[in-house]
Protein backbone atom coordinates (compact mmCIF):
# COMPACT_ATOMS: atom_id res chain seq x y z
CA UNK A 1 0.00 0.00 0.00
CA UNK A 2 1.24 3.69 -0.94
CA UNK A 3 1.30 5.85 1.64
CA UNK A 4 -1.03 8.85 1.34
CA UNK A 5 1.37 12.43 1.68
CA UNK A 6 0.33 14.93 3.97
CA UNK A 7 0.53 18.22 2.75
CA UNK A 8 2.39 21.40 5.03
CA UNK A 9 0.02 23.95 5.50
CA UNK A 10 1.27 26.96 3.62
CA UNK A 11 2.45 29.62 5.46
CA UNK A 12 1.66 33.02 4.92
CA UNK A 13 3.58 35.68 5.78
CA UNK A 14 2.28 38.88 7.02
CA UNK A 15 2.51 41.79 4.82
CA UNK A 16 3.05 45.09 5.34
CA UNK A 17 2.49 48.42 3.69
CA UNK A 18 5.42 51.59 3.64
CA UNK A 19 3.22 53.40 6.24
CA UNK A 20 2.82 50.70 8.91
CA UNK A 21 6.21 49.27 8.17
CA UNK A 22 7.75 53.49 8.54
CA UNK A 23 5.25 53.82 11.60
CA UNK A 24 6.08 50.47 13.43
CA UNK A 25 9.45 49.85 15.69
CA UNK A 26 10.72 46.60 13.67
CA UNK A 27 13.65 48.82 12.17
CA UNK A 28 15.98 51.58 13.45
CA UNK A 29 15.89 55.02 11.97
CA UNK A 30 18.99 54.35 9.53
CA UNK A 31 16.84 51.56 8.09
CA UNK A 32 13.50 53.24 8.34
CA UNK A 33 15.15 56.28 6.12
CA UNK A 34 16.56 53.60 3.62
CA UNK A 35 13.09 51.91 3.24
CA UNK A 36 11.34 55.40 2.79
CA UNK A 37 13.61 55.84 -0.09
CA UNK A 38 13.17 52.20 -1.96
CA UNK A 39 9.56 51.00 -1.14
CA UNK A 40 6.82 51.67 -3.13
CA UNK A 41 3.83 53.27 -1.30
CA UNK A 42 1.16 50.98 -3.63
CA UNK A 43 2.73 47.64 -2.66
CA UNK A 44 3.27 45.69 0.65
CA UNK A 45 6.30 43.59 2.10
CA UNK A 46 7.24 40.75 3.90
CA UNK A 47 9.94 41.11 6.88
CA UNK A 48 12.38 38.97 4.60
CA UNK A 49 11.62 41.65 1.66
CA UNK A 50 12.52 44.01 3.63
CA UNK A 51 15.82 42.95 4.94
CA UNK A 52 16.65 42.19 1.23
CA UNK A 53 15.78 45.71 0.60
CA UNK A 54 18.10 47.42 3.37
CA UNK A 55 20.95 44.74 2.52
CA UNK A 56 20.60 45.50 -1.39
CA UNK A 57 20.79 49.26 -0.34
CA UNK A 58 23.89 48.68 1.21
CA UNK A 59 25.58 46.91 -1.15
CA UNK A 60 25.63 44.02 0.45
CA UNK A 61 27.51 45.26 3.51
Amino acid sequence: MAELKTKKPIRKENKFTKKAILNSNLFGTVDKDILATVLDHNRTYTVDELQAAIKKFKGGI
